[in-house]
């Protein structure tokens, strides 16, 4: 069969990403004999042309439509996708009889939603390798694991497969994507070597997405992987999008030992989790190329980290970070302030730990972005301070009651003092042209750059219109 995959994510900020789970799934069901081709729009400077264009040069009998987000997830200027998605879906309606099923991480957070305000008729949850496979084979929609359908305000759902065995799935059909655009404007090459978290932050989609277990991809093919991208596409940077790399440790062990015996000389960043950071393991991770870590450390007060369930407190971030300072590894804080139990106390907690700990970069996002299924919409739920039917669209947020929207106040003249301070919501730091300005040419995540800038606070990157979106050109 005829398949067209699309991805209509168009956001630049803070880096285009490339489409790594829709390049596993081409790979999937070309295998399984299927002609494929990849619809990448986030180049397209023109999304009415690109589409015609794609379906006129290969007429599909079904498209596969994927939706990586559905928000920038910033408070308070806060970007909804869902009229850009609308306008991609008309216009692959328009020029194609072929029908649309969706799919992608933002699609399984909310799929009975996105399928009325997208009027979509069909859609698969979880992981789509496996059950996409299964539903163009049998040609009917019956006990295909994860599909959902929609007839008028009904769904009917089959619940999904159990979660695959990833190192049995092919490698990404990267061929099919603009790898040297993507490496360019973004400084990265994507890598997967898990799927999967095992940790209960409240707020968190990621065990939703990819399961509550933890699959570990075989170290020397993920290694082998890495290789071969940089023997075929000269790539010298790589991102692993794990939800937590260094969790469990000793497969994170593993990686690094095979870049060292394969003399692999490249540069690489990841997520990482500051309670799991040994000094062995950063050492390691250091020799094996590692130039960048991300931290999800949401706070430095004992008392939000606990109400958020993050399995860390203060100390852990503190050595963590001073791992990566004696090791000259770039790293940076990422903030989730204003959510539960945060009163002014605690974002003081939070701002004096980023100070002492001083990292290369802090990403401050205001407010928690609510999202169904997770044990913050849950609770906000019982509670009665949310509508299920609320949670989805428009964008819903928590704020802690103690401060409302005094915490955009607090965070933004603190983040005016602070050079290295991102803040999405309030476009500090924070634009296309900053990050074009940064990036030319350089690789690695964009944030690595930020200490070099002679601005401060909201005089840098305060861009509020520059965002481009799908449906800008």
């Amino acid at each position: 069969m005829r398949v067209m995959l699309v991805s209509p994510n168009q956001e630049f900020l803070p880096d285009p990403v490339s489409p790594i789970g829709l390049s596993y799934l081409a790979a999937a069901l070309r295998e399984a004999g299927h002609e494929v081709a990849l619809l990448d729009l986030c180049f397209s400077p023109d999304l009415e042309s690109s589409i015609q264009e794609g379906l006129r040069a290969f007429p599909p009998e079904i498209i596969g439509l994927s939706i990586r987000n559905v928000d920038n997830t910033a408070y308070p200027f806060t970007v909804s996708y869902i009229e850009p998605l609308r306008r991609v879906v008309d216009l692959l309606r328009r020029f194609s009889p072929a029908p649309i099923l969706v799919g992608g991480s933002g699609f399984t957070i909310m799929p009975e939603e996105l399928l009325g305000l997208l009027d979509l008729e069909m859609g698969i949850v979880g992981e789509g390798e496996g059950s996409m496979v299964r539903f163009l084979a049998q040609g009917a929609t019956d006990g295909v694991p994860g599909l959902i359908c929609r007839k008028g305000d009904q769904f009917q759902i089959t619940p999904p497969s159990p979660l695959l065995n990833i190192d049995a799935l092919p490698l990404p059909a990267r061929d099919l994507l603009d790898v040297a655009t993507y490496l360019r404007e973004g400084g990265v090459c994507n890598i997967q070597s898990k799927r999967g978290c095992v940790f209960q932050c409240i707020y968190c989609t990621y065990p939703l997405i990819n399961g509550g277990r933890v699959r570990l991809r075989d170290p020397e093919k993920v290694v082998a992987e890495m290789e071969g991208l940089q023997r075929d596409y000269g790539i010298g940077h790589f991102f692993f999008v794990d939800d937590v790399f260094n969790y469990p440790p000793q497969h994170a062990q593993a990686i690094c030992e095979q870049i060292i015996a394969r003399g692999l000389r490249i540069s690489w960043t990841c997520y990482a989790h500051p309670g799991y950071l040994s000094p062995p393991l950063v050492e390691l991770m250091a020799r094996a190329g590692c130039k960048n870590l991300e931290f999800g450390t949401d706070s430095g007060s004992p008392l939000v980290l606990s109400a958020l369930k993050k399995n860390f407190g203060p100390q852990q971030i503190r050595e963590a970070s001073s791992s990566c300072h004696r090791l000259g590894i770039q790293f940076c804080h990422s903030l989730i302030l204003g959510g539960p139990g945060e009163d002014r106390a605690t974002l003081q907690e939070t701002f004096e730990l980023m100070e002492e700990v001083d990292p290369t970069a802090v990403i401050a996002m205001i407010g928690v972005r609510v999202y169904p299924h997770t044990a913050l919409a849950q609770a906000l739920v019982r509670e009665g301070l949310f509508h299920p039917a609320e949670i989805a669209h428009p964008p819903r947020f928590y704020l802690s009651p103690a401060l409302g929207d005094e915490v955009i106040d607090l965070v933004v003249a603190h983040a005016g003092r602070c050079r290295s301070w991102i803040v999405p919501g309030c476009h500090i730091n924070y634009s296309v042209r900053l990050q074009q300005f940064c990036r030319r040419g350089k690789l690695g995540p964009i944030w690595g750059y930020m200490r070099n800038l002679r601005g401060r606070g909201r005089g840098v990157g305060s861009a509020g219109g520059e965002r481009r979106k799908v449906g800008e050109g």
